[in-house]
């Protein structure tokens, strides 16, 4: 990561639960790059911002507590994966413990935030099989051509294993 930032950018990281790569990103060049770190689990997200704080970057780092997707609404949290959770597919019935979280587009975050707009960006995205719907949700920021890289975690709900999804997923990669 720190070899491809540089001054100026933007770092997106959907799914940022603890911080550590938006931490990273905000002291790669301190001052010089700003970062949204977006994550729905609202434990994940009060440490996240906890930290935030403690290390002094509440400058750099902007601490969003949403999931992120296709589109505006609610969505449902599963507690099902190694970080504890992950979004509810559409359609797909939830099981085990659950809750309800806002959800928002990458592109709709964006927009209301001006002074991100128009520079490069890195977008990582680590939200445990809603890859396609993060893709989808972003359509305008790829789109732009300020995109430098896109890092992601790609876990098994979006594998051969699973081939609606690895469907879903191929058709956004």
């Amino acid at each position: 990561l720190d070899a491809h930032l540089k001054p100026g950018d933007v770092f997106i990281d959907v799914g940022a639960h603890w911080g550590v790569m938006s931490m990273s990103a905000a002291t790669t060049y301190p001052g010089q790059v700003d970062v949204l770190a977006i994550e729905a689990h609202p434990v994940n997200a009060q440490v996240l911002s906890r930290w935030v704080r403690f290390n002094g970057l509440a400058e750099m780092i902007e601490t969003v507590p949403v999931a992120c997707g296709e589109a505006e609404g609610t969505g449902t949290l599963v507690m099902n994966t190694s970080m504890g959770h992950s979004l509810h597919h559409s359609g797909a019935a939830a099981s085990g413990p659950s809750m309800s979280v806002p959800v928002r587009s990458v592109d709709a975050l964006l927009a209301e935030r001006p002074d991100l707009q128009g520079r490069p960006t890195i977008l990582k995205i680590d939200v445990e099989g809603a890859e396609p719907e993060v893709m989808a949700g972003a359509k305008d920021l790829l789109a732009s051509g300020l995109v430098k890289a896109i890092v992601w975690e790609k876990g098994l709900n979006c594998s051969p294993r699973s081939p609606e999804r690895w469907h879903a997923f191929i058709q956004t990669a």
